[in-house]
């Protein structure tokens, strides 16, 4: 019998998810942003550990898509990840390193808008049902990788064409993808109409 060793268990390694309070993403999906913003695979697993948490701070039905309540909500909350639900049924957002800054532009430097420079913002799009169909668009041009604005329609931009949220006091929920400062196109269309919109803080555990 000495000869004979104990069986040993291998297990596969566990793999995490990415907890989200969210209408339009499940974990799976969650994931891959999370993946995305460490310039990962969209197939790379997560482990168990995962250092990455994302927060829910705006959702338009439950706050209400008004363009100071997604200021005050967003501004100044560090790096976020917008998603869309559209009508046209995709799955289109981005992310923003830098976080949102668009109330405190004219105190800080007298203008009403400017560009803030990064390059680790990206724009992406989902297909609803079709989980090959993900298309994600890096920033090209650093220096116009996110357009701040206090002009009262439009709260978020990336790129000032690349990726534009509309909102005004008809109730008026749109947006506009046209190729400009990022990659590539996410969108067969240059427009699109919001179904859903939810903005996420990412929070990085021990900081």
């Amino acid at each position: 019998m000495s000869n004979i060793g104990p069986k040993q268990n291998k297990l596969s390694p566990r793999n995490g998810k990415i907890a989200v309070n969210s209408l339009i993403i499940k974990p799976k999906r969650a994931a891959i942003l999370v993946n995305w913003i460490q310039k990962k695979g969209y197939k790379e697993s997560i482990p168990i550990d995962s250092k990455y948490k994302l927060y829910n701070i705006y959702r338009g039905s439950r706050d209400g898509y008004d363009i100071n309540t997604i200021r005050n909500k967003c501004d100044g909350l560090g790096a976020c990840i917008l998603v869309i639900k559209t009508k046209e049924k995709s799955i289109i957002g981005g992310y923003n390193p830098l976080g949102w800054k668009s109330i405190s532009i004219q105190h800080k430097i007298g203008k009403p808008s400017y560009w803030a420079e990064t390059s680790e913002s990206f724009i992406y799009s989902f297909s609803e049902n079709d989980w090959d169909n993900l298309k994600i668009s890096r920033v090209a041009n650093k220096n116009k990788a996110i357009y701040e604005s206090t002009y009262q329609h439009l709260p978020l931009n990336f790129g000032n064409s690349d990726l534009v949220i509309n909102i005004n006091e008809d109730d008026h929920k749109s947006g506009t993808c046209k190729l400009n400062y990022y990659e590539s196109e996410i969108l067969d269309t240059n427009n699109f109409t919001i179904e859903e919109m939810e903005i996420f803080r990412l929070c990085i555990k021990d900081e």
